[in-house]
Formats: C-alpha cells, structure tokens, sequence
C-alpha cells in the first residue's frame, strides 16, 4: 500500500494540483491538504479512489506522450510559391477554408501568411492585390521532426498556427490546431 507521502509525491509528479485531485476524488481540497500533512486519516476506500484516479491519469499521459508528429499531420500540405499574388493566395485560402499557410520556395519554407494578416494588407492600399506575397510574409511556421512527441508540439501550438513536419530535412507535412482532435481519439 503507498503511503500518503508517496500519493503526494505521485500527485506532484503528474502536476496535478490538489483542487484537481479533489474533484477528480470528490472531496475538498482542504481535505487533500489534510491528508498531504498527515493531519487526517483517509478511508481505504477514499485512497482508492485517489490511486485509481492517479493510475488512470498516468496512463492517460503517458499514451499522449506516444503520439508523435507523423500521427498528427496532414500529409496534404496547401502552401504557395512566393511569386503568388496576394489576391491568388487570398483566393486559395478562402477555397480551402485553411486559415494559414506556408509560403515554399525549392521545398524549403520562406515565411507563412494568415488571416490575422490579410485584412491589413487590403487595406493598404490598393494595387496590393497583384503584389507578390513574398513582400508580406509573416514569419514561417516552426519546424519539427516527424518523431517530435505531441507534448512538444502542444507547446509550439500554443504560441504559432501550425508546425512543419520534416523527415530527412524535408517537409513531409503540416499541424494546425484543427489537427488535435487526433488526440482526442
């Protein structure tokens, strides 16, 4: 049997808070705290309760921790060629309904462009239509190996669009926030 100690070094080491725990528990908090500085007795069954929770949330993470960027991708990568005018590139991004793309020069990518973008961009002025989108890149998407676990990526979705795929140093595929719900499954 563990101890109290070893559930809240377990706890800790999942990052669970004790507010979480005592949900997932259905206990209070306080009673959480209680028990971590020994200042209450559970039931066996309550301990139970909490290692179960605890085992399955582990397993949980830890099948997350598998899924790798080539389970998450979209092999069918809508991008454009930077001598595209900015019209063209609005176009194909309002037929596909992708909300950003990479721009690709030689397989390498060479910026992006979203829609944060290209309502500012008509309203610059307006001649901008049949500009090339090389003159309005956003900065490019980060790149990650096909092998990069979704914890990773989860990070650099937080603060960007999308990510790249790369296998062998080429690009093999795209992530956007839309591609998640593979983690759910």
């Amino acid at each position: 049997m563990l101890s109290l100690e070893d559930i809240k070094k377990w706890r800790k080491s999942l990052e669970i808070t004790q507010k979480e725990l005592s949900k997932a528990a259905g206990i209070s908090q306080s009673m959480i705290s209680k028990m971590e500085k020994k200042n209450a007795n559970p039931s066996y069954n309550l301990v139970l309760k909490i290692v179960e929770f605890l085992e399955k949330y582990e397993s949980s993470k830890e099948k997350t921790n598998k899924i790798q960027a080539k389970d998450l991708m979209s092999e069918k990568i809508t991008s454009v060629s930077p001598d595209e005018t900015v019209k063209k590139t609005i176009e194909l991004m309002e037929k596909t309904g992708f909300s950003q793309i990479p721009i690709i020069e030689n397989g390498n990518q060479i910026g992006s462009i979203s829609t944060r973008t290209t309502p500012s961009l008509l309203l610059k002025e307006k001649n901008i239509l049949s500009d090339k989108i090389k003159n309005h890149l956003e900065p490019s998407f980060p790149e990650v190996d096909i092998n990069t676990s979704s914890d990773e990526i989860l990070i650099l979705l937080k603060n960007n669009m999308a990510v790249l795929v790369k296998k062998e140093g080429k690009i093999k595929g795209i992530i956007s926030r839309h591609n998640l719900h593979k983690l759910v499954r």
